[in-house]
């Protein structure tokens, strides 16, 4: 059975299955990521210690003293981003803004990570 075959014996009930199927599917990944947006935090941590807990739906400007010197953080419109950084090639900066995940600038040993608690969850080992 090829593919086209597949459509020439559909009926249009089984188009309009398929439709719904993939519209309810859209609606439930769109719904999940915003339940996951609106509740997710910023942690800010310098040298490993946690510094800032702050939430992601609150507009904020903030400097962090890491350890080249200040870092310049920005949370706006649920992402954040490091605006500014001491350190040589401001990949951190080059990051852009994220709602999810982390941002690290190692020469400063700034983190920024979003998520929904503060568990530090090790998903891989390498070495």
């Amino acid at each position: 059975m090829n593919f086209k075959s597949i459509f020439e014996n559909s009926k249009p009930l089984d188009y309009f299955i398929f439709i719904f199927l993939i519209i309810f599917s859209l609606f439930g990944i769109l719904i999940t990521r915003q339940i996951k947006t609106d509740n997710s935090n910023v942690y800010i941590e310098v040298d490993g210690k946690l510094i800032y807990i702050l939430p992601i739906n609150k507009d904020k400007k903030i400097l962090v003293k890491g350890a080249l010197g200040l870092t310049e953080i920005e949370i706006k419109n649920k992402m954040v981003r490091i605006v500014d950084s001491p350190c040589k090639n401001k990949n951190c900066v080059k990051q852009g803004w994220i709602n999810k995940g982390t941002i690290i600038c190692l020469p400063n040993r700034v983190t920024v990570r979003v998520g929904n608690d503060n568990k530090h969850k090790i998903d891989g080992f390498t070495g």
